[in-house]
């Protein structure tokens, strides 16, 4: 039972550690703890593989698009 204890107690740790996250969001917070808990130990290898993630799955926004989105609303207010 330790290592189930033990990846518990990690996970549990590491959501208190982002303790501002979104409920709905939880996926991504459960994907980025696997990835940073797996192997490669080593983080250039992990380093490597997020930037390789990244050039297969690019999303595009555009300056215009981004803030057409947001003229409803102003921060300023």
């Amino acid at each position: 039972m330790y290592p189930v204890n033990h990846a518990h107690d990690i996970l549990k740790r590491f959501l208190h550690a982002h303790s501002s996250f979104v409920r709905s969001d939880l996926q991504g917070y459960l994907d980025l703890f696997a990835f940073v808990t797996n192997p490669p130990d080593d983080m250039l290898e992990k380093a490597e593989l997020v930037i390789k993630m990244a050039f297969k799955n690019p999303k595009l926004l555009r300056y215009r698009d981004y803030y057409s989105a947001n003229t409803g609303t102003s921060e300023r207010e």
